[in-house]
C-alpha cells in the first residue's frame, strides 16, 4: 500500500511530467514539421515523417503543405501532442516498474547501483548488448554510434543520446511482442516525437527514477495512481468548464470520471464478493482466514441455518468456473487484487502453481473500459501480476481479457449486402437491432445492454461463413466480429461483478442524459446509480457484486426508486459508510458495499459507520477494528427488508427497532399540516432586497393575504429565504417585489417567452407558518413566521389551520428525536419537502404549547435586540426614554451580560425539557439524552452560538477552556423570571473592573431541576463579545447621528427615501414645520422659537459626517460620538466610558472609525451598507452619508462644505508650518519633522485635488438621482471611485 507522502510525490511528478512531455512533444513537432527538417530528408526517417504528416492531416483536417511546413502554433495539434506525451509516459513508467521488478533482462530505464546511465547503455558502451532484447540491426547501429564508426545524423550530433534512443526503441518493440497492448510497434511516426534529453540531469528519465523508487513500486498499483494523477489537471479543467455550464464531451468522460480506488476498499469489495461466493460454495475453506476485510454473515441462532441447496446464492464447484468482471476497470486495480485472491483459491484447491496464472488470465478475469490508455494499463497490470508468479509468462502469448469499447456503426450500404451474404436466417431480430447499439460506445460504455444475448452461437455461425479474407466483405466482417466481441463482454455471464463506477451528475451531455432517461429511468440522477442497475444485469442471479460509490443513493429522494429496487431484488451483504473526508481522491462522501443478486430474507448484513472518524488515514484501521469487534459501537446488523419500514426507504442500518416503531405508531406530518416549497424568482438580484435597502414606506408588513397586499400599493413584502442555523424565530431579513400580486415576477420570461420564475403555492403566501432552511450546514432548525411573508424555494414552510398546530409542529421539529430521524432520512443535510412531510407526528397530545411559546418569545426578543431586525426598538445598552442616569457603560454591560446568561440558560432548560417530554413519550431514554449544548442555543446574545464555539462541560472541566460563572437563587419554575436569580453584585460585575475585560470565576450555576447547570466563561470569547457589543453601540450612535434612530423614541425614525431632519422633528416631537436653524455646524438645530421642545441628541443637518485624522470639523464623527455618549450615559462618567470602550475594541475611537468601522458596517449589513463612505484613493478624506437621506445635492454639499473646505484648511496648515520653518525657532530635528509633515500634507492636497477634479466634481454636476427600489448593489455602483469599495 502506498503511503500518503509517496502519493503526494507521485501526484506532483505525474503532473510535472505531463507538462514536461507535452512541451517536449510540441518542440519535436515544430522541429520535425519544419521545412527541410532532418526527419523529412534523412532516408531512414522519411517514411516516418510521411506517416506523421498523414496523422497531422487527420487531426487538423488541413492539407499539409510541404513547401510551407505546418507549425503547431498555426493549427490545433493539442490532441496529437497529448496522445503522444501520454503514450511515452505510459511506456517509460512501465519500463521503470519492470526494471525494478527485474522483469527486463537488463535495466532499460534504470542504472546499476553507483552509475548514472541506464544499464542497457552502460553495457553497450562496453560492447555488451542483450540479443534477446535488441534487434541485430539496431545493435549494430548502437555500437557504431558509440564507437564513432557511424556518425550521428539525426540526434544533433550527440552519438550517445542517439545510441540510447536506438536501444530504447528496439527494446520497446521487442517487449511489445509480449505486451502488445502497451508496447505497440514503434516503427511509426511516433518514434520521431520521442523527447530529446532523455539522458539529461533534469530529463524525464531522471524524474521517473527519482519518484518511482523500489518502495513506491512494491505493487503494480503505482501505475494506477500515476494514471489518475497524470490526468488530474485535465479533470480539473473539465470540472471548471462544467461549473460554467458546459457539458462533458465523450472524449472527456475518462478524465472527469477517473477515480483510483484505495487498496483497502478494493480488498474489502473483492473479499466480500469473490471471497463470499467461494465461501458460500465451500464452507470449509480456509480462505476466510486470509481475508481481513471479510464481513461474515450474521449467525442468528433464532433462525434456521439455510442449507446450501436452499441458499439462492450461486454455487461454484471449481475456481475455473468463476467469471469475475470489472465493467469500469480503469487501470485494473480491482482486477489485480482479484488475481491475488483467485491465486489463493486455486492454491487451496491444489492446482499446479505454474498453471494458476494462465487459468486466471484466460478463464476468470474480465475488464471493460472506454479509455484506451486505461485499458492498456489494466492489461499491463494483470500481466505484471502473472509475471510475478510465472517467470516464463512473457513467452506464453496469453493476453488479459480487457475490452476497450469502440464506436462501431454501419451504413445500410455496408450491412445489408453483408447480412445477405451471410444468410439472413442466422440473424435474429435482436442481433440486427444490436448492430446499431455501439455507435456511441465511447459515451455509453458498459451501460449498453446487448439486445442479443446468445452471442456465442452467432459468433460460431459467422466464423463458419469464412469471410475474413473476402475482398468485398472483409472490412465489414471485421467490424461485425469486433462488435460481437464487445457484446460478448457485456452479456450476462459473470458470477462476480465489482467496480468503482464513474460519478457524474452534473455536466452530462444531452445524449448521455437522454440515454439514462430511456434505459435507466429509476437511476438517472447520476452515472454511478445507472451502473448499479446495469451491473445487476451483468451478474448472474444469485451472484455477488461490489461497489464504491457516493453514499447519497442511500438517503436522498432522487434515488428512492433505486433503493426500493435493490431492497426488492437483492440482499445487501455488507456496507461501509466512510466519513465525509474519508477518501482523499473524492469530492463527495463515499460508501462501499456488496450485494447478493437475489432476495435472501434471512441473514442480516454487516454495516460499518465511520462517520465519527475523520480523515482517510482512519478509515481502514477503524474498519478492521469493527470487523474484529462487532461490539465496538460502529458496527451494525440489519436485514435489507427492514429499510422499507421508514418512509423513502433510506438505508438507515444503525437505527434501533424503537425508532423504527415510531413511524408505525405516528402519523406523517403531512396529515397534520402541509409542507410546501415556495417561490423561485430566477433572478434574486432583481427581485430581492435586504429589508433595510428599501424605503421603509414601500414595504408592506403584516399582510394577511394576497388581496390585502395587492390593495396596499406596496412594492416590497417580507420574504422567507431560509438562512443560517437558527431555531424558534429569526432569519427575517429579506423583502421581495410582489407589487400588484407579483406582476413583474409573473412576467419575467426568457427570450422565447417561457416563464423564468417559478411561482409555487401562491395561495399560501402571507399565511402564518413554520419554516426551515432547505440546505443546512447543521441540523434542522425550524422557525415561527407570523402573517405577512412570502416564502422561497430555500425557505420551505409548513402551513396548518391553527396557530396551536403551528406551535406544536415547531416544538416537535426542534427536538432531538426529529434530529435523529432526519439523520436517517436526510443525512446529507438537504431537507426536502418530501422528507419533512414524513416526519412522524405523535398521535397523543404530549405537547407543552406554553413552553414552546416561551421559546418563541425569548428568541424573538433576542432577534429584535439587534439593529438588523425590522422590529428593532432599542439598543439593550441604552435607556431610550426617561431621565439620563449617570452610569458607566461598564456597569450597564455587566448587567446586560447577566441578563444574556440568564436568557441563554433559561432557553437551554426550556429546550431540554421539550426534548425530555418526547424522549419519554417514545420510550427512548436508553438511546437519547435531552441535553442541548450551549452552541445550539440559537440566541445571538449567546457567544457560543454566535461564534460557533464548542464549550461543553465534562465533569469539573470545560472542553472549551476557561472557568465558570455563578448564578445564585432558586430558579423555581422553568422559564420563570426571578430577580433573585442573579445577584446584582455578582462576580461578573467585579470581573469587569479589571481592564474592562472579564476575569474568570470558579463557581457553578446551580439548577435544582438537574443538579448542576454550568455556563462556561472563556476569556477569549468574553473579550470578543464585549468588543462586538461596544461596536454595536458605536453603530447605533452613528444611526442616531443620521436620524435613523433617536434617543427620544424607540424604533426607526428616518428610513424612507429622501427624508430629512424636519421629518425627524415631526416624528420624534410630533410637531411639523419646525424648520432648521442655519449655521456653520453640521449638527441640526431648532429655530429659536422652538427651543422649548427638547431633543436629547440632534441628528446631522446635512447628511454628511466627516471621518478624518483629526477634528477638522465641528460635526467630526468622533466629536459627535463623544456628544452621544455624554447624553446617553451622562457627562460625569464620560472619561471612564470612553476609556472602557476603547479598551474593549482595542484601539482609539478615531483609529476605529478610520480603519474598521466601515468594514464592520458592511459585514453587519451583509454587503449592502446603508451608510456609504466617500473615500479618496489613499483614504486621506472620508465622509459618511446615509443613503435614505440622500438627495441630488448631497455630493455638492460634500464637495463644497467638506472636501474643498478640508483642502483649504490643509493649505493653511502648510502655510503655518512653512512659516514656523522659516522663523528660525526650531531645532534641526524639529525642522526635519516639519519638512516631512509639509511634504505629507502636500501629497494629501495633491491626492484630494485630483480626486475632486476627476471624481467628485463630475458627480456633483450630474446631481445623480437614486431609487432605493434598485437596491444598494445598483445604486452604490453609480458612484464609482467616489465610494470605498466593499
Amino acid at each position: 500500500m502506498i503511503d500518503k507522502q509517496t502519493n503526494t510525490r507521485l501526484k506532483r511528478f505525474a503532473q510535472d511530467a505531463r507538462r514536461y512531455l507535452i512541451d517536449q512533444v510540441n518542440t519535436k513537432l515544430s522541429e520535425v514539421l519544419a521545412l527541410g527538417s532532418d526527419a523529412s530528408t534523412y532516408e531512414k526517417t522519411k517514411p516516418l515523417y510521411n506517416a506523421l504528416v498523414e496523422e497531422v492531416e487527420k487531426v487538423t483536417g488541413d492539407r499539409f503543405q510541404v513547401s510551407g511546413g505546418l507549425s503547431p502554433d498555426t493549427c490545433d495539434l493539442k490532441p496529437l501532442a497529448e496522445r503522444v506525451a501520454y503514450t511515452w509516459f505510459n511506456r517509460l513508467t512501465a519500463l521503470r516498474y519492470m526494471d525494478l521488478k527485474h522483469f527486463n533482462p537488463v535495466g532499460i530505464i534504470s542504472p546499476q547501483s553507483g552509475d548514472t546511465l541506464p544499464q542497457i547503455l552502460a553495457e553497450a558502451k562496453l560492447g555488451v548488448i542483450d540479443s534477446s532484447l535488441i534487434d541485430p540491426s539496431d545493435r549494430d547501429r548502437a555500437l557504431g554510434l558509440l564507437s564513432g564508426t557511424i556518425a550521428s545524423t539525426y540526434h544533433k550530433g550527440d552519438a550517445q543520446s542517439e545510441a540510447y534512443r536506438v536501444l530504447l526503441l528496439s527494446a520497446c518493440n521487442q517487449i511489445g511482442k509480449s505486451l502488445p497492448y502497451l508496447f505497440k510497434p514503434i516503427k511509426d511516426w511516433m518514434e520521431l516525437l520521442l523527447p530529446d534529453d532523455l539522458l539529461g540531469e533534469h530529463g524525464i528519465l531522471a524524474m521517473i527514477r527519482e519518484v518511482m523508487t523500489e518502495d513506491a513500486c512494491q505493487d503494480v498499483e503505482v501505475i494506477g495512481w500515476l494514471y489518475q494523477y497524470y490526468i488530474s489537471e485535465k479533470k480539473d479543467e473539465v470540472f471548471a468548464n462544467v461549473k460554467k455550464g458546459k457539458k462533458v464531451q465523450s472524449a472527456e468522460i475518462p478524465a472527469v470520471t477517473q477515480l483510483f480506488t484505495p487498496h483497502w476498499i478494493v480488498k474489502y469489495m473483492v473479499q466480500n464478493s469473490l471471497g463470499r461466493l467461494w465461501l458460500d460454495s465451500h464452507p470449509q475453506s480456509s480462505l476466510k482466514a486470509k481475508m481481513e476485510y471479510y464481513v461474515a454473515q450474521d449467525a442468528n441462532p433464532a433462525e434456521p441455518v439455510i442449507s446450501q441447496d436452499q441458499n439462492p446464492a450461486l454455487q461454484v464447484k471449481s475456481p475455473e468456473e468463476i467469471k469475475f468482471c470489472d465493467p469500469c476497470c480503469g487501470s485494473g486495480h480491482i482486477l489485480t487484487y482479484a488475481f491475488e485472491l483467485l491465486h489463493e483459491i486455486y492454491s487451496e484447491e491444489g492446482y499446479d502453481p505454474i498453471d494458476i496464472p494462465r487459468l486466471i488470465i484466460a478463464k476468470n478475469l474480465f475488464g471493460i473500459e472506454i479509455d484506451e490508455r486505461a485499458s492498456e494499463l489494466a492489461a499491463f497490470a494483470l500481466s505484471m501480476k502473472a509475471r510475478e508468479k510465472d517467470r516464463q509468462w512473457f513467452s506464453r502469448a496469453i493476453d488479459p481479457q480487457i475490452c476497450c469499447l469502440e464506436n462501431i456503426s454501419f451504413t445500410n450500404d455496408e450491412i445489408e449486402p453483408y447480412l445477405d451474404k451471410c444468410g439472413r436466417d442466422i440473424f435474429t431480430l435482436n442481433f440486427e437491432r444490436m448492430l446499431s447499439q455501439f455507435e456511441y460506445a465511447d459515451t455509453f460504455g458498459s451501460l449498453i445492454v446487448p439486445h442479443e444475448q446468445d452471442i456465442e452461437g452467432i459468433k460460431i455461425l459467422l466464423i463458419d461463413r469464412d469471410l475474413e479474407f473476402d475482398t468485398e466483405f472483409a472490412g465489414t466482417h471485421k467490424q461485425v466480429m469486433k462488435l460481437i466481441e464487445q457484446a460478448d463482454y457485456l452479456s450476462t455471464k459473470y458470477q462476480v461483478v465489482v467496480t468503482n463506477p464513474p460519478y457524474m451528475g452534473k455536466g452530462m451531455s444531452d445524449k448521455l442524459s437522454k440515454y439514462l432517461s430511456d434505459n435507466y429511468n429509476d437511476a438517472k440522477s447520476d452515472l454511478f446509480s445507472a451502473f448499479i442497475l446495469r451491473n445487476l444485469n451483468l451478474c448472474l442471479p444469485g451472484g455477488q457484486l461490489g461497489f464504491m460509490t457516493p453514499f447519497v443513493w442511500m438517503f436522498i429522494s432522487s434515488y428512492e426508486k433505486l433503493r426500493k429496487h435493490l431492497i426488492k431484488h437483492t440482499c445487501i451483504t455488507s456496507l461501509i459508510q466512510l466519513e465525509y473526508s474519508g477518501f482523499d481522491g473524492a469530492t463527495v462522501p463515499i460508501c462501499t458495499f456488496t450485494l447478493e443478486n437475489s432476495v435472501n430474507p434471512k441473514p442480516k448484513g454487516g454495516y460499518i459507520k465511520l462517520s465519527e472518524f475523520r480523515g482517510s488515514e482512519n478509515q481502514a484501521p477503524r474498519t478492521l477494528e469493527a470487523i474484529a469487534n462487532p461490539d465496538c459501537g460502529w458496527f451494525f446488523r440489519c436485514k435489507t427488508s427492514e429499510f422499507t419500514k421508514i418512509p423513502g426507504a433510506p438505508i438507515a442500518y444503525w437505527v434501533s427497532d424503537k425508532i423504527r416503531d415510531i413511524f408505525s405508531s405516528s402519523k406523517p406530518l403531512a396529515e397534520i399540516a402541509s409542507p410546501k416549497q415556495g417561490l423561485a424568482t430566477a433572478d434574486n438580484d432583481r427581485f430581492l432586497r435586504q429589508w433595510f435597502e428599501a424605503s421603509h414606506d414601500r414595504i408592506g408588513f403584516g399582510m394577511k393575504n394576497r388581496e390585502e397586499a395587492r390593495q396596499s400599493g406596496k412594492k416590497w413584502f417580507p420574504y422567507n429565504k431560509g438562512g443560517e442555523f437558527r431555531k424558534w424565530y429569526g432569519n427575517q431579513e429579506f423583502v421581495v417585489n410582489w407589487e400588484n400580486d407579483g406582476e413583474e415576477i409573473r412576467n419575467f420570461t426568457f427570450d422565447n417567452g417561457k416563464q423564468r420564475s417559478v411561482i409555487r403555492n401562491p395561495d399560501y403566501y402571507f399565511r402564518e407558518s413554520v419554516s426551515w432552511s432547505k440546505i443546512s450546514s447543521g441540523s434542522l432548525a425550524m422557525r415561527f413566521f407570523q402573517n405577512g411573508f412570502l416564502f422561497d424555494v430555500a425557505g420551505c414552510s409548513i402551513f396548518s389551520d391553527s396557530r396551536i398546530t403551528d406551535v406544536k409542529v415547531l416544538g416537535l421539529s426542534n427536538t432531538l428525536i426529529i434530529r435523529e430521524i432526519l439523520a436517517i432520512m436526510s443525512p446529507t443535510l438537504n431537507f426536502e419537502v418530501g422528507q419533512i412531510s414524513n416526519i412522524p407526528y405523535p398521535m397523543n397530545d404530549i405537547f407543552d404549547v406554553d413552553r414552546i411559546d416561551k421559546m418563541i418569545t425569548l428568541t424573538k426578543a433576542d432577534w429584535d435586540s439587534f439593529e438588523t431586525s425590522w422590529d428593532f426598538q432599542q439598543l439593550p445598552l441604552i435607556k431610550v426614554t426617561g431621565d439620563r442616569l449617570q452610569v458607566t457603560v461598564k456597569e450597564v454591560y455587566a448587567k446586560l451580560r447577566e441578563q444574556w446568561i440568564e436568557s441563554t440558560l433559561k432557553m437551554q432548560e426550556l429546550e431540554e425539557e421539550n426534548n425530555r417530554i418526547f424522549i419519554e413519550a417514545y420510550g427512548l431514554e436508553d438511546e437519547l439524552i435531552p441535553d442541548v449544548p450551549l452552541k445550539e442555543i440559537t440566541l445571538t446574545c449567546n457567544p457560543y452560538y454566535r461564534y460557533g464555539v464548542d464549550a461543553e462541560v465534562t465533569g469539573d472541566r470545560l472542553q472549551g477552556g476557561g472557568d465558570r460563572y455563578q448564578v445564585t437563587g432558586d430558579r423555581g419554575q422553568v422559564g420563570a423570571r426571578s430577580e433573585a436569580l442573579i445577584k446584582p453584585s455578582s462576580t461578573l460585575n467585579q470581573a469587569l473592573t479589571i481592564n474592562a475585560k472579564l476575569t474568570l470565576d470558579e463557581d457553578l450555576i446551580k439548577s435544582p431541576e438537574r443538579g448542576s447547570l454550568v455556563f462556561p466563561i472563556r476569556k477569549d470569547i468574553e473579550d470578543r463579545l464585549l468588543a462586538d457589543t461596544m461596536k454595536e453601540l458605536i453603530s447605533y450612535a452613528v444611526g442616531c447621528m443620521f436620524g435613523r434612530y433617536s434617543l427620544n423614541m424607540p424604533g426607526l425614525i428616518l428610513a424612507n427615501q429622501g427624508e430629512g431632519v424636519e421629518d425627524y422633528f415631526d416624528k420624534v416631537l410630533g410637531v411639523s414645520g419646525l424648520g432648521v436653524r442655519g449655521d456653520d455646524s453640521g449638527e441640526a438645530a431648532l429655530k429659536p422659537n422652538t427651543q422649548n421642545l427638547k431633543l436629547s441628541f440632534m441628528p446631522d443637518k446635512d447628511n454628511v459626517i466627516p471621518i478624518l485624522e483629526g477634528e477638522w470639523f465641528v460635526d467630526d464623527i468622533v466629536s459627535r460620538f463623544s456628544e452621544f455618549l455624554k447624553v446617553a450615559f451622562g457627562a460625569e462618567k464620560y472619561t471612564e466610558n470612553i476609556s472602557f470602550i476603547e479598551d474593549a475594541i482595542g484601539k482609539s475611537l478615531r483609529n476605529y472609525f478610520l480603519k474598521d468601522f466601515y468594514n464592520d458596517h458592511v459585514k453587519r449589513y451583509k454587503k449592502r451598507p446603508i451608510y456609504w463612505l466617500f473615500s479618496s484613493p489613499k483614504g486621506s478624506f472620508n465622509a459618511l452619508i446615509y443613503m435614505h437621506r440622500y438627495t441630488p445635492d448631497t455630493v455638492s454639499i460634500l464637495l463644497n462644505g467638506y472636501l474643498r473646505e478640508y483642502i483649504h484648511k490643509l493649505r493653511a496648515k502648510v502655510s503655518q508650518l512653512e512659516h514656523q520653518l522659516g522663523s528660525g525657532s526650531l531645532s534641526e530635528r524639529e525642522k526635519m519633522l516639519t519638512r516631512k509633515e509639509i511634504e505629507r500634507l502636500k501629497d494629501i492636497i495633491s491626492e484630494l485635488e485630483a480626486w475632486e477634479s476627476k471624481v467628485i466634481l463630475p458627480l456633483a454636476e450630474k446631481r445623480l438621482e437614486l431609487d432605493l427600489d434598485d437596491g444598494v448593489k445598483v445604486n452604490y455602483g453609480k458612484f464609482g471611485e467616489a465610494l470605498k469599495r466593499c
